[in-house]
This record gives C-alpha cells, sequence and structure tokens, in this order.
C-alpha cells in the first residue's frame, strides 16, 4: 500500500523511504534515531516550524490525532527550530504527541511542505504523506485501522 510519488504527494517529490535521521527529545535532551522507540505497526510524523501559521492550526488536529491513535501508532512531531523555540511552539499549542529536533539535511528531499503529515512503517516505508493541514489525515487513519 505504498503510495507512488504524484499521488499524495508533489509530482517532484521522488522519495519513498523515509530516513532514519538523528532527532533530539525535547523534554529530555536525548538523542535517538526516527525509528527508536516504535513498538506499533506505524510511525505518524508531523513536520512543523514554530512560526509557521498553519502549523499552529494543524496542531488542534495533530493533538486530537494523538488522543485518538497513540495507542495503535507511534506519533512524532519533529521540527528544525531550535530546542526553546519548539518548547515555546509545545506551550503556544498544548501539544501532547511527543516533539523533536531534527538537524539532517537529507530530509530536504522528504520534508517539502509545512505542516506535512507522514505515515510510514517502522522499516521507512512511507505510506502517504499529506502537505498542508491534513483535514483528511483522521478519516485515511480510520480506514487504514479497519484494513488491519
Amino acid at each position: 500500500m505504498l503510495y507512488t510519488p504524484g499521488q499524495l504527494m508533489p509530482k517532484e517529490q521522488k522519495a519513498s523511504i523515509l530516513p532514519g535521521i538523528s532527532l533530539k527529545n525535547i523534554e529530555t535532551g536525548e538523542n535517538e534515531s526516527m525509528f527508536d522507540s516504535v513498538q506499533t505497526d506505524y510511525l505518524l510524523i508531523f513536520v512543523f516550524s514554530t512560526d509557521c501559521f498553519s502549523c499552529d492550526q494543524a496542531s488542534v488536529l495533530w493533538n486530537e490525532v494523538y488522543d485518538d491513535f497513540s495507542d495503535r501508532i507511534a506519533i512524532k512531531g519533529i521540527s528544525k527550530n531550535d530546542i526553546p523555540s519548539v518548547s515555546d511552539y509545545r506551550s503556544r499549542n498544548n501539544t501532547r504527541f511527543p516533539l523533536f529536533q531534527y538537524r539532517d539535511s537529507s530530509s530536504t528531499e522528504i520534508f517539502t511542505s509545512l505542516p506535512q503529515t507522514i505515515l510510514a512503517e517502522p522499516n521507512g516505508n512511507i505510506i502517504f504523506s499529506l502537505n498542508g493541514i491534513p483535514g483528511e489525515l483522521k478519516t485515511k487513519l480510520y480506514e487504514l485501522m479497519r484494513k488491519k
């Protein structure tokens, strides 16, 4: 059930694998790989910027998704912004999902939009990627859970 380029991602998007980039947990300051601690069938990544108005708006939906699916899907919010800015984002948006900072430059071919939502398997295979505020995200996740 992998996406094909041009389906959900922009046509210029060629990536089909989510790389195991290095992340820094903003709560603990510890480093981990993208897929560390993923003990579910799926990893949902919310890519955001702390100065992105649409990312602030999307945080409401991301909190709902975390509340509804965190027992079945590993969920991580990631940003390139510095840790104090990401902490401020957490406070401003009352985020409940874990937030991380990333610095990996190879991610630029994957993360093409802000906000961006990517669902992948623990081996990195991207199932779908949604650019902008992902209004259809909960519907897609419920459909996926029904098929399991």
